[in-house]
């Protein structure tokens, strides 16, 4: 159960501590530095990311990623990268597909991109089976503007904005994505790392659109206003014990959150970009034979 031994050193490992409490090196993230490799072999040329700017759990990622040389990250990987306007990354990656289709695109979003100002984006580019992989990494909330409750957030969690509890319930942007179309869709939380990089390797695989929604934790200020502590560890346990339905004590969780591959059609349909330059070609051909007529 959580709170045993076990349980605690693999939420220290998560969290990037050792015994002493300080950031670890890279040696105790085999799987991440292995998704890396895995992305950086599979030819990715560009990274998308979209958002309002780098929140506080990003900053505090990218200074504990500094520590790490050997995991591989934007600035190392040899790929191309490309910041899209907030809740836009969808419209520039369906511009980046259509005119550079040979290259695996990975576009890097959150709750507010895929679950409000970004959703129409993502349905339509889900519909039409875009060939990119949208990794949305949902932290409950709009955290890099102070806090505020998002489509996502838990009911009756306190945020910035709903200090009384969150009276709307939320809703879980795999169902809107499997139902516009999305070929491969699949869940998965920030302590199941292992599970994670299996996901994102099989939505690379994937020629169409692919979405793996990763549930994370903001210590900052989803932790501060609904949990009650900015404590890595407490807000990592509490990520744990709503993937595992229950809490340190044996008792139920208020909610669980089910995780794992929700959908996969993988290669079953055409993608976008190719029924284009397919489409592309059948006119080119048909005026040109029109032309020799004349």
């Amino acid at each position: 159960l959580p709170g045993d031994a076990a349980d605690r050193h693999a939420l220290d490992v998560a969290a990037g501590r050792d015994a002493n409490g300080e950031i670890t090196t890279n040696e105790k993230f085999p799987d991440m530095k292995a998704l890396g490799d895995y992305i950086h072999t599979k030819g990715l040329k560009f990274g998308i990311y979209s958002g309002p700017g780098p929140t506080t759990c990003q900053r505090l990622e990218a200074s504990w990623q500094h520590e790490r040389q050997d995991l591989q990250t934007f600035a190392t990987w040899g790929g191309d990268n490309f910041g899209a306007t907030h809740g836009r990354a969808l419209a520039v990656a369906t511009g980046l597909k259509l005119a550079q289709p040979d290259k695996k695109y990975l576009i890097v979003v959150g709750d507010g991109d895929a679950a409000s100002i970004g959703t129409s984006h993502l349905i339509h580019a889900a519909r039409r089976n875009l060939g990119v992989v949208v990794i949305c990494e949902d932290n409950m909330g709009y955290e890099s503007t102070g806090g505020q409750f998002s489509p996502t957030t838990p009911a009756g969690y306190v945020t910035n904005s709903s200090p009384y509890g969150m009276v709307e319930p939320p809703f879980d942007p795999c169902d809107v994505v499997k139902a516009a179309g999305a070929t491969f869709v699949a869940e998965t939380t920030a302590t199941q790392w292992h599970q994670t990089v299996k996901i994102v390797k099989k939505a690379l695989a994937n020629d169409g659109f692919s979405f793996v929604h990763v549930r994370f934790p903001c210590n900052e200020n989803f932790g501060a206003y609904a949990l009650g502590t900015r404590d890595t560890l407490k807000n990592l346990e509490w990520i744990y014990e709503h993937t595992q339905g229950r809490k340190a004590d044996g008792t139920e969780t208020d909610f669980v959150w089910e995780t794992g591959i929700k959908h996969d059609a993988s290669n079953s349909r055409p993608e976008f970009s190719k029924i284009m330059r397919d489409m592309n070609a059948r006119v080119r051909a048909e005026a040109e034979a029109k032309a020799a007529k004349h």
